[in-house]
């Protein structure tokens, strides 16, 4: 698979994501339900970096993927940031914002992994859990 998904140290509070090379929808739903499974096995608020630096594709249907998101959302999904995503991505991103879509409220973008986890040092208390 073009994605490689995990656990970001032993706290099990932040999970990575790396996209390589070419991947597509199937792929991005794929890793949503991923971390959904992983998110299901704690109690506590999990945040998310998605990192683009080694993608070189965008799905035109990233949208179907964002609704997906939508339907599988983890009551403790924290902060998702977005790291080097292209203009396509980013413009997904802010369409989705714009339906209103819960799942990426608190969706971020960010150049390196490092202002990553100062946007989720930054954000992390805005996100209420059920």
């Amino acid at each position: 698979m073009p994605v490689n998904i995990g656990w970001y140290g032993k706290s099990q509070r932040l999970i990575q994501a790396r996209f390589i090379e070419q991947w597509d929808v199937a792929d991005f739903i794929t890793t949503l339900e991923n971390s959904a499974s992983l998110m299901s096995q704690v109690n506590h608020p999990v945040h998310m970096i998605f990192n683009f630096n080694e993608s070189t594709s965008t799905p035109r249907d990233l949208m179907a993927g964002f609704h997906f998101a939508n339907r599988i959302l983890p009551t403790n999904q924290g902060v998702v940031v977005y790291v080097r995503a292209n203009a396509v991505i980013k413009a997904f991103i802010l369409m989705a914002k714009r339906t209103g879509l819960q799942a990426t409220k608190h969706i971020y973008n960010a150049d390196t992994r490092e202002e990553a986890y100062q946007i989720i040092i930054e954000q992390e208390h805005l996100v209420h859990h059920v």
